[in-house]
């Protein structure tokens, strides 16, 4: 597909990385940490409940939780409240994994390909973390699905996915097919900007025609890489602000999830990902491949000692990082939080002072750069006042949290950050709600029952009554026929 078959994207920015940036595609691995931290919560911060107990052996790939696997084999030593990588900054329940080093794996014995999937853990790895094999149902009930390879990667700092395809093309393309059997389909739309010269060069040596791929070169602009955009801007479906891709039936798969699934078909759990360690100034990069749970901290140690420029920006500020992008990341204490599906990239070094904001001055530049299509000023100033019906009025699930707004503000409004806040305030409240509506339910049970408890009470306590009362009137009919049997006796 050409660019001229591309539909075009309403917003973004052209963004590109500094001429003068070195991106080392060589595909690190991390060592295996002495201790893994597994936060028990999905996608949604819904608070999973632990199947295994303190003390209990585990071995790499053995569920931990709904959706959770163990990434190694080791002991669950604690079950605590521990930081992990969100711009909440706050704590949630996590089992903590002692690992024993020796990284044994359980067998997935599966026979269905999808349970083989959703035993394996996969999660997406380049957007929200949901769950793959959930997508794939869901996009399959509308029979023949099309199926999107997103590889389009397309902001700055981030290069995980573009050093995956470089260091193991093949390897990218058999997974493509293998999904391609699964799904029933002819062939795939592997999208992937045009920037990305030296992944292309790579996928285009290994014949992808062989794999029914057919490769989509993008022109750049963020955020291209994510759902709503890439859809729209591949099949010229505009998602409404309640669907996603599979909903219309489109399987839009980041491409390492792709291999992630491909090896979950060979028996290998999802275990780790690829992250890219960038400076803050985006001029030095490195992708490490590490274990699910890994320490932040001990990541960023191994990165300094593998690159200069890292461990020079470390300890330039050896205090605080930027979790994803520039764009679309946060700020967060480098600690023991741990890395998760969704953490793709991790920014180190000084970053800029953050300017102070002025008022909005209704300019409507944040209206122009929206990928989708939104109000940003209008979605502002619900999200401050915390009015969160007006904010879902201006389609506060919509926003991709891109940055884009942010980018072309001339008032240095943090935009980006309370339209974060928002949908946080949206998630508690929604689960504040369930949590009251499911009390409700209870209390309404209990009453229920204490009300049908009594109810049988009496009725047993009337029918005891009615049955001694049965019993006191056979005995006085007894008492009487025998009375009357004397009286018949002749007298002697």
């Amino acid at each position: 597909m050409n660019h001229t078959d591309i539909h075009p994207l309403s917003g973004g920015l052209a963004l590109s990385v500094p001429t003068n940036a070195h991106i080392d595609a060589t595909l690190h691995t991390a060592p295996l940490a002495p201790q893994l931290y597994l936060p028990l919560v999905d996608y949604s911060r819904t608070v999973l409940q632990p199947n295994v107990t303190l003390g209990q052996s585990v071995l790499a790939g053995q569920s931990v939780a709904r959706g959770i696997i163990a990434p190694s084999s080791g002991t669950i030593t604690a079950y605590i409240e521990h930081s992990w990588p969100h711009p909440s900054n706050t704590q949630v329940p996590t089992l903590v994994l002692q690992s024993d080093g020796q990284d044994r794996f359980i067998p997935i014995d599966h026979v269905h390909p999808l349970e083989r999937i959703e035993a394996a853990a996969v999660h997406g790895l380049g957007g929200a973390g949901f769950s793959t094999a959930a997508k794939i149902r869901k996009a399959c009930e509308f029979g023949r699905p099309t199926l999107v390879v997103n590889a389009v990667e397309c902001e700055p700092g981030i290069a995980c996915d573009d050093a995956l395809m470089q260091q193991q093309p093949r390897a990218v393309l058999e997974a493509c097919r293998s999904l391609i059997e699964l799904l029933g389909v002819y062939s795939a739309q592997f999208a992937i900007e045009d920037d990305k010269q030296l992944a292309l060069n790579a996928l285009q040596a290994c014949e992808p025609e062989q794999y029914a791929v057919d490769i989509v070169t993008l022109p750049v602009i963020y955020p291209s890489g994510a759902e709503a955009p890439l859809i729209q801007r591949l099949t010229g479906i505009a998602l409404e602000y309640d669907q996603r891709a599979a909903d219309v039936g489109v399987v839009c798969l980041n491409v390492a999830t792709v291999l992630s699934i491909h090896n979950a078909l060979q028996g290998r759990p999802a275990v780790d990902r690829i992250v890219s360690i960038t400076t803050q100034d985006l001029h030095h990069s490195i992708n490490i491949r590490t274990r699910f749970g890994t320490p932040v901290n001990a990541l960023m140690t191994f990165a300094a000692s593998i690159n200069p420029a890292i461990a020079t920006a470390l300890q330039q500020n050896s205090s605080t990082i930027t979790v994803g992008g520039p764009l679309s990341g946060f700020q967060k204490t480098l600690d023991t939080s741990p890395i998760l599906a969704t953490t793709n990239a991790l920014l180190v070094g000084p970053a800029d002072p953050v300017p102070t904001p002025s008022a909005c001055i209704r300019c409507a530049e944040c209206t122009v750069a929206c990928p989708v299509n939104l109000l940003p000023q209008e979605l502002y100033t619900a999200a401050v006042t915390e009015d969160i019906d007006t904010a879902n009025r201006y389609l506060l699930d919509v926003c991709v949290l891109c940055g884009c707004c942010d980018l072309v503000c001339p008032a240095d409004i943090p935009l980006t950050s309370w339209f974060r806040f928002a949908k946080d305030a949206k998630r508690q409240r929604q689960q504040e709600q369930t949590a009251a509506t499911l009390a409700r339910a209870r209390s309404d049970n209990h009453n229920e029952r204490e009300t049908r408890r009594a109810q049988e009470k009496a009725e047993a306590d009337a029918a005891r009554r009615a049955q001694a009362a049965q019993r006191k009137e056979s005995a006085a009919d007894i008492k009487a026929a025998i009375a009357r049997a004397k009286n018949r006796r002749p007298r002697s």
